[in-house]
């Protein structure tokens, strides 16, 4: 389980994180569970593919250093930044949740979504 980042954020569990893409996929087919094999059509060009095959060339030519790599990362993670202290604020959206802009993801994600909602040449909501 990792720490809270902050009073208000719940705490995350990730008891998978450990596993292989291999390993899931060997054990869904082991189980006759159906998984798609297909990349999703909206990621091409998607930065997160190029680091995927990058720490899969890695973990080909050295054994190893996805697992080491999250374990360092997990490690990091595990300790909470004095940045977020110092940069935290609250979100000038309606939740009051803490952000390090001015709105958190979930109220800059509703402003998006109201103001494409909104007729042309109408004030976008606040």
């Amino acid at each position: 389980m990792l720490p809270a980042t902050h009073p208000k954020f719940v705490r995350k569990v990730k008891p998978l994180y450990l596993i292989s893409e291999y390993e899931t996929a060997v054990y869904a087919f082991m189980r006759g569970i159906d998984y798609i094999v297909e990349e999703c059509p909206n990621a091409v060009g998607a930065t997160q593919l190029l680091y995927k095959d990058v720490l899969n060339r890695l973990e080909h030519a050295s054994p190893g250093t996805k697992q080491a790599s999250c374990r360092s990362s997990s490690a990091a993670a595990s300790r909470p930044s004095p940045r977020w202290r110092t940069r935290s604020r609250r979100c000038a959206g309606k939740c009051g949740m803490p952000a390090y802009g001015t709105l958190c993801s979930f109220c800059r994600l509703v402003r998006q979504v109201e103001a494409r909602r909104s007729p042309p040449g109408a004030a976008a909501p606040v």
